[in-house]
């Protein structure tokens, strides 16, 4: 599959999700993507370039979304883009990488794999549950 638009997601204000994010935009840009940047990290870059987005905006627009984080950022965003037609993959910041799972130390070899569509897609399903507790809901 051709990526053409690409949506970067990540934790704001954190050094090494700026580190990761700055070699996926020189990469990206390599590649002539167009790069949509999550409004959440846009203080973090001085680029004209890149086009701020939301989560939402992302979905609609991008065919592949990069999530920089742990695995908890990634749900976060997951949840979110679920209900789009675009792929999601994450650059491990966290601590344990179930869901991350390309090395930050790596981003442009997989990238490379990725774009050459030399990859293992995963479908995955979001459970939704409401709680109910004497005939109330409490929670959804």
């Amino acid at each position: 599959m051709r990526y053409n638009t690409v949506g970067l997601i990540g934790k704001p204000s954190h050094s090494a999700t700026n580190t990761s994010l700055i070699v996926l935009i020189e990469t990206l840009t390599k590649r002539g993507c167009t790069i949509l940047i999550e409004s959440r990290i846009k203080g973090s870059f001085d680029d004209s370039s890149l086009k701020i987005c939301t989560l939402e905006e992302i979905g609609q627009q991008a065919e592949l979304a990069i999530v920089v984080g742990g695995d908890g950022y990634m749900l976060g965003a997951a949840r979110v883009l679920a209900g789009f037609p675009i792929d999601v993959i994450g650059v491990n910041r966290g601590n344990l990488g179930f869901l991350t799972d390309i090395d930050p130390e790596d981003i442009v070899k997989q990238l490379d794999h990725i774009f050459a569509n030399e990859l293992h897609r995963e479908e995955r399903f979001l459970l939704e549950a409401k709680v109910h507790r004497k005939n109330t809901l409490t929670s959804t």
